[in-house]
């Protein structure tokens, strides 16, 4: 008994406030929330903040300028970059934006991915409320953002054990780009190896435990690419049908918040057959009977 109680103890030193964000639902910045802010007044807490921030160059640059404010500050401070260094002013502002939003780009990425390999919470959170600027910024420097992915893509179609960060690279691709284009060369070669992963995961089945945060971002991931796109992908509902059986083995171990995952989860599957089956009966009727069906 008292073993257990060190190893609890020790189990608990291991969580950090990252942790503890992802233990509940964490609250994201909904579009509606962003386009509420009054981005050139200082709120409760934002004493001191800068109406007129230098334009960051880089990433560390990004990462000192917004520190460990939250995401609400950090979407006011990168606007008021946009809106001190416009392309309206001139050729130099213009070279400016584009090196702030690849700089902002190379944060995203970074700041999604903790240093322990893991998701991070926080990081997932700053993205999301930042995603309405970095949408704007994709479409007004678009050979930027083209190259910047397509390097990463290279890079990443050569690991052969994926890590957070490369997940992390293929959902901000899903923000950014046109998921629906089935020639885009960006999303078809992220969308291509997103499937490749979450086939190769699934095929751990229930001892995917270790790899469940991943998985479940991967997952999420194939869902942007495939279904509002309506494409067909037989690795969608295996890394599915996995992440079921790995919540339901948790639950019956005693972790009661795998039983709300493993919930959600079904309801997101059943939400993809039914768009599946609008789309190809015969196609949802396969996955029904083969995929799903048999593993439920």
């Amino acid at each position: 008994e008292g073993s257990d109680e060190e190893e609890e103890a020790e189990e608990e030193k291991d969580i950090d406030d990252d942790d503890r964000q992802g233990e509940g639902c964490p609250q994201l910045l909904t579009m509606v929330e962003a386009a509420a802010l009054d981005l050139m007044k200082n709120g409760k807490g934002e004493d001191g903040l800068p109406f007129a921030p230098d334009c960051p160059r880089n990433a560390r640059a990004v990462a000192d300028m917004i520190g460990d404010r939250p995401a609400k500050t950090a979407l006011k401070l990168v606007q008021r970059v946009r809106a001190c260094t416009s392309a309206a002013l001139g050729a130099d502002k213009r070279a400016k934006l584009k090196a702030f939003f690849v700089a902002l780009l190379e944060y995203a990425l970074g700041v999604m991915a903790r240093s322990d390999g893991d998701l991070s919470v926080r990081g997932a959170a700053l993205v999301h409320a930042l995603r309405g600027p970095m949408v704007e910024m994709a479409v007004e420097h678009p050979d930027e953002a083209q190259a910047f992915f397509m390097e990463r893509l290279q890079q990443m179609g050569k690991a052969r054990l994926p890590t957070a960060a490369e997940f992390c690279c293929l959902k901000l691709i899903t923000l950014l780009f046109p998921v629906t284009d089935f020639q885009h060369p960006v999303c078809t070669p992220a969308a291509l190896l997103a499937d490749n992963w979450a086939a190769n995961i699934a095929k751990l089945g229930a001892g995917i435990e270790d790899l469940v945060s991943e998985g479940t971002m991967l997952w999420e991931i194939l869902y942007q690419f495939c279904l509002p796109a309506r494409r067909f992908c037989t690795s969608f509902f295996q890394l599915g049908m996995a992440l079921l059986e790995s919540c339901w083995a948790s639950a019956g171990a005693g972790r009661a918040q795998c039983i709300d995952a493993s919930v959600a989860i079904a309801a997101l599957m059943a939400k993809a057959l039914r768009e599946l089956a609008e789309a190809d009966a015969a196609a949802a009727a396969v996955v029904a009977r083969s995929l799903v069906g048999p593993a439920a």
